[in-house]
């Protein structure tokens, strides 16, 4: 079993608040974006085994891409959809 108490993540939730609400978002849509992250960020912890995933933050106009990577070997073979 994993320690109770995953790495602190703050930093990364105020730095993607920030950066969505100079974008414009609206305060519910930045509240959304950071439990969707905050979820992804414990997952990756909690199920990947890494001590702090890395996190990475991609945002376009109308589009937020979170990723959220760890050291887990055991990953599936990816899929490539037929749909670009």
């Amino acid at each position: 079993m994993r320690a109770c108490n995953p790495p602190d993540c703050s930093a990364v939730r105020a730095e993607l608040r920030s950066v969505l609400h100079a974008a414009g978002w609206r305060p519910d849509a930045i509240a959304d974006a950071e439990l969707a992250f905050q979820e992804l960020f414990v997952n990756a912890w909690q199920h990947g085994g890494c001590p702090a995933p890395a996190v990475l933050v991609s945002l376009r106009p109308t589009l937020l891409r979170v990723a959220v990577c760890d050291d887990c070997p055991d990953l599936p073979e990816p899929r490539i959809s037929a749909d670009p």
